[in-house]
């Protein structure tokens, strides 16, 4: 989880840099949402990153942080699959790349996917 975090905590330091005043950060990870929603910190190794990360997001006048599934984080997922792959620490894109800006197309239209989920038993 170290490395993760580390990404979302360079996208805040962005956001910062860029002066934005209203940020809603969705994120996959119901685990790191939960933890940047806390008030106290929680001894899971990444204190550190997490105190960073939250300070930074005091610097954010308006923030959100909400949990979305990866189906409805198509373009993140995109970015993070190519990203995995890069020799870059971090790249800022003018533009997105082609598969990026049709998946946001998509998105802006409306589309909908699917989402597995298991059987639970309600009795």
């Amino acid at each position: 989880m170290p490395q993760q975090v580390f990404y979302k905590r360079d996208g805040i330091n962005l956001c910062i840099d860029l002066n934005l005043e209203n940020v809603i950060f969705e994120l996959d990870a119901k685990l790191v949402v939960d933890l940047l929603l806390k008030d106290e910190s929680s001894p899971n190794g990444n204190e550190v990153i997490m105190a960073d990360c939250k300070e930074g997001l005091k610097r954010i006048p308006r923030v959100k942080i909400q949990h979305c599934f990866r189906e409805a984080n198509k373009c993140a997922d995109a970015l993070a699959r190519r990203g995995a792959v890069s020799p870059h620490d971090f790249v800022v894109f003018q533009f997105p790349p082609a598969d990026v800006a049709l998946l946001a197309s998509l998105d802006a239209a409306g589309t909908l996917y699917e989402r597995l989920c298991s059987n639970v038993s309600l009795s």
